[in-house]
């Protein structure tokens, strides 16, 4: 395997990457590096797979991190001025029997996008493990920044329910979305919030999050 993947393009190899999960696999290992405070899983990773998806799996890693970190300080920016709204939409049990989660997820995106220049979100399904009142339903997180109140009319006309709060700038406030926002870089990248836990979902956000 090391000498066909060191002989593919750098695109082709980053598409094997991604397609067989090594991202993750080096994620892992260096986790376990990270706690154990040994080189020992990152070598194990580095002999298995070669220099080149070593490489590319680090490289992949840091992109991710530098992305949400850009994200993360533009939130804060926004829950200091003032104009920031937490969000949680949930579908009424029609929507959710005859649409696809590729579908939701695109009726969530087109709203968030009419709403306001800056957003950024992730589907849930909660976790009676750690809530035992959670229903594990599907449904959706976001904070956005909008002026005024935004008006979620036709979300609920059309697919479901909206929780909405205004985000202080008050401390307890800032600890709570810094909460939030670590959580959005984990789900971005391991598989942590599906159902089955086989594919991470992407983020939803507005270009001005990230750049």
């Amino acid at each position: 395997m090391e000498n066909f993947l060191d002989n593919l393009p750098k695109q082709e190899l980053k598409a094997f990457v991604l397609d067989n999960d090594l991202d993750k696999q080096y994620s892992k290992a260096h986790r376990k590096a990270f706690k154990t405070a040994s080189f020992d899983p990152l070598q194990a990773f580095y002999n298995s797979y070669g220099e080149k998806v070593y490489k590319t799996c680090a490289s992949l890693k840091h992109a991710r991190f530098m992305r949400f970190k850009r994200c993360s300080d533009k939130v804060r920016e926004l829950v200091l001025s003032g104009d920031a709204y937490f969000i949680t939409l949930t579908f009424k049990d029609d929507v959710l029997a005859r649409t696809s989660e590729v579908t939701r997820r695109r009726y969530v995106a087109r709203m968030l996008k009419r709403l306001a220049p800056f957003y950024v979100g992730n589907i849930d399904f909660g976790d009676k493990a750690k809530n035992p009142d959670s229903n594990e339903r599907e449904h959706y997180h976001a904070i956005i920044g909008c002026y005024g109140i935004p008006d979620f009319r036709h979300w609920e006309k059309n697919y479901g329910f909206v929780k909405v709060k205004k985000i202080g700038n008050n401390e307890k406030d800032l600890k709570a979305v810094s909460k939030y926002t670590a959580k959005l870089s984990s789900h971005a990248l391991k598989a942590s919030t599906t159902k089955d836990k086989i594919t991470a979902p992407r983020l939803i956000y507005s270009r001005t999050c990230v750049q």
